[in-house]
């Protein structure tokens, strides 16, 4: 069986925590009007909606991607979670629509959860060598990690690095011992990382990205500055990191209140540009000029609908293409009024 994940997915997140199965139900049926992969990042403490995010997207033949959120690393049990997440209960075959497990989200270094940064790719070799007991697992799911956008050093592409987002330990050392751990874990499924890159964090000179082709040139360009895609390439090759595959783990455009010192417009129309953009990137890529071409399996797009929970920063609520599920409705939000979004998924409501 030949490995692969659809060019476009999207993040649903706070599964666990914030909705019920039937809300889990209801935005599985929105999101298959657009995508066949979706990404969350829950350990799944209640089986009920575990099971219905599966059901459901084997039912509307998406993938899906799960993840360790950083918060249980510092305890994850890798016997305990592939038995409780990646089989239905009782059962011995594994969910047919899992693809891939993310150990942690931009896990760099030091914070409120510990230093299980410097163990990371304990964790990632604990997990590989637990899925290979099961040569159905093994054939099926591949297990990866993520780092997040802060890639560079000053402006020059040649100094990017995998340091941190504002982690007190910003060793770049985790990040890359995990992605050897991979390489090294010998699973059947192919190499890959993450990449969570947003041109709409661009540092560059104040810039508001106000076309398609300045966005795209933010995101991949090759001359001198930061450019997210490009920085992490550029990080790969400095650490010697050859055999695996970059996805984008994350990217979008938030859609209201404020934005970085860096000034990007928030906007619906703004966001729906940046898809547009971004597909066309993908699919035929001589569109922009001057640019890395992308060369890996999947891009996954932040978010399908917005967390109003996330309020550290005033633009962080806003990233959805849809309204915010109301916990314990079981009803689909609306899309928001000005957003299109251009991906087609293989089914309709």
């Amino acid at each position: 069986m030949t490995y692969s994940l659809p060019k476009f997915g999207v993040c649903f997140g706070d599964v666990d925590t914030s909705y019920t199965a039937a809300d889990v139900k209801a935005a599985v049926g929105v999101i298959s009007k657009y995508y066949n992969l979706i990404r969350t990042y829950d350990n799944f403490h209640t089986t009920d909606k575990l099971a219905m995010l599966m059901n459901q997207s084997n039912a509307y033949s998406i993938d899906v991607i799960l993840g360790i959120p950083n918060v249980d690393l510092p305890t994850f049990d890798a016997a305990n979670y592939v038995k409780a997440n990646c089989y239905p209960a009782g059962e011995t075959t594994p969910w047919p629509s899992l693809k891939c497990i993310i150990v942690g989200n931009e896990t760099y270094g030091v914070n409120a959860y510990g230093t299980y940064a410097k163990d990371l790719h304990k964790k990632v070799a604990a997990l590989i060598a637990e899925i290979k007991k099961d040569p159905k697992l093994d054939a099926q799911v591949a297990v990866s990690i993520d780092f997040g956008p802060a890639l560079h050093t000053g402006q020059n592409v040649s100094e990017c690095d995998f340091t941190g987002g504002g982690d007190a330990d910003q060793n770049p050392e985790h990040i890359v011992n995990a992605m050897n751990a991979i390489i090294n874990g010998g699973l059947s499924t192919p190499n890959m990382v993450f990449g969570n890159l947003y041109p709409f964090y661009a540092p560059e000179n104040n810039v508001d990205l106000n076309t398609a082709e300045a966005m795209i040139n933010q995101l991949a360009g090759t001359s001198t500055g930061w450019y997210p895609y490009t920085a992490a390439l550029a990080a790969l090759s400095k650490n010697g990191i050859t055999d695996i595959t970059l996805n984008v783990g994350e990217t979008g455009w938030s859609t209201k209140d404020g934005a970085p010192a860096q000034t990007q417009t928030t906007n619906e129309a703004r966001l729906t540009m940046y898809l547009e953009a971004y597909k066309t990137y993908i699919e035929t890529p001589s569109t922009y000029s001057k640019i890395n071409k992308f060369t890996g399996m999947t891009s996954i797009m932040f978010e399908m609908f917005d967390e109003p929970k996330k309020t550290d920063l005033a633009w962080e609520p806003h990233w959805g293409s849809y309204l915010s599920i109301t916990p314990g409705s079981g009803i689909a939000p609306a899309k928001k009024a000005n957003v299109s979004i251009p991906f087609k998924g293989e089914h309709d409501l």
